[in-house]
Order: structure tokens, then C-alpha cells, then sequence
């Protein structure tokens, strides 16, 4: 059993349910599920991966982004998405640096791409739009002559299966590998700390490359049954609307996000009726923040983690938001912590 099995089940038992809401189209379970095990049949079929390939895409949130995820879990494949903010020449670098056999590229971004398919003679390029380009294989085009049944190797949650790379240190970004069972568990600890069930429904606006866009609440909605919305970009007015007409339950919105959010006319009249919590982090959050939602009476979730966390790993709840303001709240249900002085000692609690 791999992560997959979560889109596979809930399309079992709720086909018609939305699992991705993205620019006024709903992709239902059902739908989610067979477009996983079509590129599933694309990926091992057109372009030959095996279990420990890495494949990488560029291009800002997407569904695709999400299928390529999860088909990659079934193959025991590995997925890297790419800081599409990155010049070139640094993409290069990861690319070199994770040994990646195909790179999916949004059309966006396929002009940038002319140096990378000059140094990358062992990479395929794969279009994700249809529009014929010279040299480039077309992701329509793969998926149409993959054909067949959907066998899979043994794929299990020991399988690494995205890596994120992460500029936390210093000189070129890192790659940090996090396996399905780190998906899994994240998953389980984002279900506590934000009581997810399938009711809920997601806002997704940070992008995916990160493990905050990707893991916080993206992918454990899927572990739960639930709806992500999915939006390409943090836009303020396409949050306002969002928030006034989708009802998301559970957001995550950053400190650097609030001003552009509280400038807009609309914002404070808007209807935060259905939404249960806001998850913020990612940098000291200021008292201003905390006492503007607490004001409205929604809890304010502090987050703190790593890409090699996945990210949860210290996390504040619903039912102590209030009492532990100015927190980061307590270690996650599957997660350890230890505060180490500048020796390696464990300090005093």
C-alpha cells in the first residue's frame, strides 16, 4: 500500500465528492483518481520510470502538479517541483544535483527552458500544453498512446517519493528526501492539529515547491476526503472572492500576506463564517496578527517546522490557540522534540 491508495479509496467510497477545485473546473475523486493512474501508465510506459526515477516540474500550482504526486507514489518514482521564482541556471543545478530523467514544464516557462535542454541531454522535456514545440514531447500526446492495464511494481510507504529543495543553508539549495511514510504521518499530524475531516474544505495559495504549500493542508485533504482549492498563485482579490464564495473552513495565510489582504476594500466585511482556523508561520508573527483574528474570534494556528519535517512538527490547536497566544504550541502527535543548548545539552523545561 502506498499514499495513492488515499485517492483510490475515497473514489471508492465517494466518487462524485470534489477533491480539487482550480479555476471554476471540480475534479471529482473518481476523476482524480483515474487521471493518477493514466499518467501512472504515461510515466512508465512514454517515458520509461522506474521505482527511484526522479522526474521535475516547473510551473506554478496546478492539478497536474498533484497527479504527477501521486502517480509517481504508485511507481515508486520520485517527484521534484522546481521554485519557479529561480533563474535558470540554478534550476541546472537541481536538476544535475537530483539526476532527473523528465522535466514537465508549464508553457509559461518552456522559453526559459532552451540552456537546460542543451545541458540536459539525458532529460526528456515534456510540454504540459498542447501546443507543438519543436524537439519537446507533449504530455497530450503521451498520455493519448498510454494504454494498458494498471499494474504496479510493490510500491510501500518506504519509498522516497518527493524532494524538496530547500535554501535554508548556505551556498546552493538542498534536496531533502522525504519518503511516503513522512507524507503519511504528516498527514495524521495535520488531521490533529486542524480536526480535518472530509467536510473540510482547503485554500491552497502558497505554491507547491515548498513543503508549506504542499504538505500543511494540501495533501493530508486528500488523506482525509476532503477539497482543496486550489488557486496558481497568492492573489489577494482571488482570496477575497475565494473566501465570500467557496467557503474554505481552514486557511493558511502568512504574516507577509495580511497587509496586501487588509488593503483590500472588501476584506473586512468579507464571510469568515464557515472558516474554523487560520495557520500561519514561517517567521516571528507579530502581536498585531494574533490579536486581528483572535479578535474575530478564529483561532490563529502557529506552525513551526522544516522541509525535512515535512513540515509539522510543532504546532498550536483549536482548543489552546487562545490560551498560548504568542506560542508555537506543542509537538506534533508523531513528532519528538528536543531543545539542545549550543553543546548538544538537553535544556531545562
Amino acid at each position: 500500500m502506498n499514499i495513492s491508495s488515499w485517492i483510490e479509496k475515497w473514489a471508492a467510497a465517494n466518487p462524485g465528492k470534489t477533491a480539487i477545485r482550480f479555476e471554476g473546473r471540480d475534479i471529482s475523486y473518481r476523476e482524480f483518481d483515474i487521471l493518477i493512474k493514466k499518467n501512472g501508465r504515461m510515466l512508465r510506459q512514454g517515458l520509461n520510470i522506474q521505482p527511484g526515477d526522479r522526474i521535475a516540474y516547473l510551473g506554478q500550482n496546478h492539478p497536474q502538479m498533484l497527479v504527477l504526486f501521486f502517480a509517481c507514489a504508485r511507481l515508486g518514482a520520485m517527484l521534484i517541483p522546481l521554485n519557479w521564482r529561480l533563474a535558470p541556471m540554478e534550476h541546472l543545478h537541481i536538476l544535475k544535483d537530483c539526476g532527473a530523467c523528465a522535466l514537465f514544464v508549464a508553457d509559461k516557462y518552456c522559453d526559459q527552458c532552451g540552456s537546460l535542454r542543451q545541458e540536459l541531454r539525458d532529460c526528456k522535456f515534456v510540454a504540459l500544453e498542447s501546443e507543438k514545440k519543436t524537439g519537446w514531447l507533449l504530455l497530450d500526446d503521451l498520455l493519448a498512446a498510454a494504454q494498458g492495464d494498471d499494474h504496479y511494481p510493490d510500491i510501500g510507504l518506504d519509498h522516497p517519493v518527493v524532494i524538496i529543495y530547500t535554501s535554508g543553508t548556505t551556498g546552493f539549495p538542498k534536496g531533502a528526501v522525504l519518503k511516503q511514510e513522512a507524507i503519511q504521518v504528516n498527514a495524521i499530524n495535520s488531521t490533529v492539529m486542524h480536526d480535518l475531516t472530509s467536510q473540510d474544505i482547503i485554500m491552497t495559495t502558497l505554491p507547491m515547491f515548498h513543503v508549506g504549500g504542499l504538505n500543511v493542508q494540501t495533501t493530508p485533504a486528500f488523506h482525509a476526503g476532503a477539497t482543496v482549492i486550489l488557486h496558481r498563485t497568492f492573489n489577494p482579490e482571488t482570496v477575497l472572492d475565494c473566501i465570500n464564495h467557496d467557503g474554505p473552513t481552514q486557511i493558511v495565510i502568512l504574516p507577509a500576506q495580511m497587509p496586501a489582504l487588509q488593503a483590500l476594500p472588501g476584506w473586512e466585511t468579507a464571510d469568515f463564517s464557515r472558516v474554523h482556523s487560520v495557520v500561519t508561520g514561517s517567521t516571528a508573527i507579530p502581536d498585531t496578527m494574533i490579536k486581528y483574528w483572535h479578535g474575530r474570534n478564529i483561532p490563529l494556528l502557529q506552525l513551526y517546522g522544516a522541509s525535512e519535517t515535512c513540515p509539522i512538527a510543532i504546532h498550536q490547536h483549536t482548543s489552546n490557540a487562545f490560551t498560548t497566544e504568542g506560542s508555537i504550541g506543542y509537538p506534533a502527535l508523531h513528532c519528538d522534540i528536543r531543545i539542545v543548548d549550543d553543546e548538544g545539552r538537553d535544556c531545562d523545561t
